[in-house]
């Protein structure tokens, strides 16, 4: 009996079918455990921080410090989870770093930094 896999690869356009195979490997997979484990400790962090703030504050001291707290805690999780997968993802072979996805991306809809016709937007 052949597995699904084979099935659902079957189905798929080509380049889709190289995309899964990558989506296999276990670099990819190890690198999205701990952007996921990033992700949860944030959440935990950011709901146990909320909880300590609505017990010892009034309403308006619980957004204003909630704000104070969440931004640093929030800004250094994104940073630790894109610093990750740049630095683990370009391992696997075939696959581009992020900064290079995001700046072809950036070429499709002309704003590439040195693009004349991006226009210029400083004062």
């Amino acid at each position: 009996m052949k597995s699904p896999r084979w099935i659902f690869a079957s189905m798929t356009p080509p380049r889709l079918g190289s995309i899964l195979t990558r989506v296999m490997a276990t670099e990819f997979r190890s690198t999205m455990s701990i952007v996921t484990l990033i992700a949860s400790l944030y959440y935990a962090t950011s709901a146990t921080v909320d909880i300590w703030l609505f017990r010892r504050s009034s309403v308006e001291g619980f957004v204003i410090w909630r704000f104070l707290a969440n931004w640093p805690l929030s800004a250094a999780a994104i940073i630790a989870a894109l610093a990750t997968m740049q630095l683990r993802l370009t391992q696997i072979p075939g696959v581009e770093s992020l900064t290079s996805l995001l700046e072809a991306k950036m070429q499709t809809y002309g704003l590439a930094p040195g693009n004349a016709q991006a226009g210029d937007d400083s004062p």
